[in-house]
């Protein structure tokens, strides 16, 4: 089985530079890395002994992490995506092989985040590697397994042939909030997809480049109602998205997080809600605001 890794970047080569010294430790190496940017500031000096390729291309997640499917086109088997803040544990990669060998009725996998900084300030590398530390990830048969309907798209690995001829939403721009749903739900409708503590890793939740508040409020009430018109996200849970961050930034604009632009998220909420009632919604208005 050959297996592919694809990174998609922007504005942040120091962590991207961190992310591979992760990838370079894995006891399974990856038979192809792409890494998809906007442009050669957005790469660091890569190690040796990675077979890395560097693709440029449009701006935008959705569109990054196409333009690295698009190159490996049917080379490798599976594929697996991930954060360029993300840290796997060393036998991330030669787990999900396995499992892929083991049930050819799975069509995509996602791990155990043993400590996600996107709730919180933020994890560095360092950090990352003490949690690692003291994983000790279990035996394959003896590992849990869950059967879910999408993937957690920093750690998100897939079978290529039940992906075939999908693509990530670019209708969702920049960030492109919930891309990882709209795809790996529609993977869902071809093979099981699954959790598993067998794979295991950490997300450091840089914030580092990141959309704007304003622009995120609105994400978070036009990309759900976006992806269940076509039919990617279920209705309970766009619904639930949508009242969760509503609620969690009326209540946390009082006193906001340092690392999080609660009020602009609120605004964006705002702004989003008046474009649904005024029948203008659309992920991309986005791209008129700051």
């Amino acid at each position: 089985m050959k297996l592919a890794v694809i990174y998609a970047t922007l504005g942040r080569s120091e962590i991207l530079a961190g992310a591979l010294a992760f990838l370079l430790a894995q006891t399974r190496q990856a038979d192809r890395i792409i890494i998809t940017a906007v442009s050669s500031a957005d790469v660091p000096e890569l190690p040796p002994g990675l077979p890395i390729e560097v693709v440029f291309g449009p701006k935008g997640l959705a569109h990054q992490r196409n333009t690295g499917l698009k190159l490996l086109g049917k080379s490798v088997d599976a594929v697996v995506f991930f954060d360029d803040d993300f840290a796997p544990a060393p036998g991330f990669l030669a787990t999900f092989e396995a499992i892929l060998t083991d049930d050819s009725r799975i069509a995509g996998v996602t791990g155990h985040v043993l400590a996600d900084g996107i709730r919180g300030p933020g994890y560095t590398f360092a950090e990352a590697g003490g949690f690692l530390a003291g994983y000790q990830p279990p035996a394959l048969a003896a590992a849990t397994r869950k059967p879910i309907t999408s993937l957690y798209g920093c750690n998100m690995a897939v079978r290529l042939s039940m992906a075939d001829g999908l693509t990530f939403e670019e209708a969702l721009p920049l960030y492109a909030w919930q891309e990882d749903i709209d795809f790996t739900f529609q993977v869902s409708r071809r093979g099981s997809l699954i959790w598993t503590d067998a794979l295991g890793g950490v997300h450091l939740g840089v914030k580092q480049s990141r959309t704007s508040g304003v622009r995120m409020g609105y994400s978070q009430i036009a990309n759900p109602i976006f992806l269940r018109r076509k039919r990617t996200m279920p209705l309970s849970h766009a619904y639930k998205l949508m009242a969760k961050n509503l609620a969690a930034n009326v209540f946390r604009s009082i006193r906001p997080e340092p690392w999080c632009d609660r009020r602009g998220r609120f605004v964006g909420n705002m702004l989003a809600l008046g474009d649904l009632f005024r029948g203008r919604l659309h992920p991309q208005n986005i791209l008129q605001l700051k």
